[in-house]
């Protein structure tokens, strides 16, 4: 098959993947939250019977860990120096209720990040960089379809935008996803308490951003 037909083939999965998970968001959860499990599914497929990828490339691996790692706080302990400041401001200045601002970590969040690390830089990440090989664009559009998966909230929708960049930044460099999915999901945490529910809307998208 010539490069151009199998990148238009890999083009139409990503649009296909994309467009269900939208609509997932936007209308099917509500009724058949089930239907993750399809999506999730057909991208186990795609990975581990069409595409043959490996553990290694889909950054399930120990060998790189501590360099990722290092690379990874490196990156982003500005921001999460920032957020968590944020953090003591609210709770102990601003809003005092040392309850709740020592809330345990929650452990759920770890698995729903690593899940959408898997996604976005398995799958998206993955096949991105087979259309557009040896190029400066995935890392972008890794992170235009992150971003755009949490409309339409607006500061998710900028956060997402930085997170999904530097995420697949780091994931080309070094490909591994626990200190990704350790990240994302300290950095969720962190943003979700140190804004107001108002501002965030309680991290919600799509239909649930608009009720109060």
């Amino acid at each position: 098959m010539p490069d151009s037909a199998r990148r238009c083939l890999i083009l139409a999965e990503v649009l296909l993947v994309y467009g269900a998970i939208t609509i997932y968001i936007w209308v099917v959860r509500y009724h058949y939250r089930w239907a993750a499990w399809v999506i999730l599914g057909w991208i186990l497929v795609s990975q581990w019977i069409i595409y043959r990828d490996g553990f290694s490339t889909l950054g399930l691996r120990l060998d790189n860990l501590w360099p990722a790692f290092g690379e990874t706080v490196r990156l982003v302990w500005p921001g999460l120096g920032v957020l968590l400041l944020a953090v003591v401001v609210r709770y102990w200045l601003l809003e005092p209720d040392p309850a709740r601002g020592l809330r345990p970590f929650p452990v759920f969040y770890f698995v729903s990040a690593f899940v959408q690390q898997y996604v976005l830089q398995g799958f998206f990440h993955r096949r991105l960089s087979r259309i557009f090989p040896n190029s400066g664009w995935t890392p972008l559009l890794v992170a235009l379809i992150f971003s755009t998966l949490h409309t339409p909230n607006p500061p998710l929708i900028v956060t997402t935008f930085v997170a999904g960049f530097y995420s697949a930044w780091l994931f080309r460099r070094y490909p591994n996803l626990i200190p990704l999915s350790l990240a994302h999901a300290v950095f969720g945490t962190l943003l979700a308490r140190s804004l107001p529910g108002w501002l965030i809307r309680n991290m919600r998208v799509g239909p649930g951003y608009y009720l109060t």
